[in-house]
């Protein structure tokens, strides 16, 4: 009798003891990849899925700490990769410290005016397309920037700058007149400082191609037609030659450049991530 009375007790306990959450109670970590890729859940710090390749086949994918990904997390051909991982860049690197990323959260101690230090933190950053400022000690996206640390040259950092692709691989943003500027990396890892004349009048999106700020249409012009357009992005036209990022065979986005693109009579076509005339 003892004895049940003790299990009793022991199940009582149980039932009645606050619930724990876990990262499978976690919302789908935000992304490109929810489009095409099904049987998502979180284990720890990875995102497992089910994600659809370019023939529409499903492949078991995960993506390792997916918890520190700050870009968009997307399925390149069947595989879960992050476009940004690491410490998020902006204005505020400059007068905070301890930094840290976890779940699309930034979190950082901030200097404030009077030279306190205060623990902020700011949610969903990584749909920040401007820069992350600190604001009093208050981490702010889309703030002045330059109220610490520096001068920007008399430009508009990192306030009300053009959105495009590009805001993922360019950081210390700024527009000055009808001139935007920007220092992006390259295919290679490197940093350079590129700077894109008249971007109000582009009507296409605004990309990093390698190292250089571009606009894929202005005004009325079109990109050619053609199969490439299936498997090609960022595309846009210069003179007589195309550009575009297209995707290899084994999922890879690579640049090609195809010129005189207008004597293709018969089309044009990827062929395993170069820009060719169809045969």
């Amino acid at each position: 009798m003892q004895y049940l009375t003790l299990v009793g007790a022991v199940v009582m306990i149980a039932l009645w003891r606050p619930a724990v959450p876990s990262a499978m109670a976690l919302d789908d970590p935000p992304g490109t990849y929810q489009q095409t890729c099904k049987n998502i859940s979180v284990r720890g710090d990875d995102l497992r899925a089910r994600c659809m390749d370019t023939y529409g086949r499903y492949h078991d994918t995960v993506l390792d700490h997916a918890d520190r990904c700050w870009g968009d997390i997307s399925n390149n051909n069947g595989n879960l990769v992050c476009t940004q991982s690491g410490e998020p860049r902006g204005s505020f690197t400059q007068t905070c410290r301890d930094i840290s990323v976890r779940w699309g959260v930034l979190r950082a101690r901030c200097q404030t005016r009077d030279n306190q230090w205060l623990d902020t933190s700011l949610q969903g950053y990584g749909r920040c397309t401007s820069d992350i400022s600190n604001e009093n000690g208050q981490l702010r996206c889309g703030g002045s920037g330059g109220n610490y640390g520096g001068n920007y040259g008399g430009g508009n950092y990192g306030r009300n700058v053009p959105g495009g692709s590009y805001t993922q691989t360019c950081r210390e943003i700024r527009t000055h007149g009808n001139g935007l500027t920007a220092v992006c990396q390259t295919v290679g890892g490197d940093w350079v400082r590129t700077t894109l004349d008249h971007y109000n009048r582009c009507a296409g999106e605004i990309v990093n191609d390698d190292g250089n700020l571009q606009c894929t249409r202005r005004g009325g012009r079109l990109v050619p037609a053609g199969s490439y357009s299936q498997s090609c992005r960022n595309v846009y036209v210069r003179g007589d030659y195309l550009r575009a990022q297209c995707q290899s065979r084994d999922g890879r986005w690579l640049w090609s450049q195809l010129n005189e693109w207008d004597d293709c009579r018969r089309g044009i076509e990827n062929d395993d991530g170069r820009l060719r005339c169809s045969r």
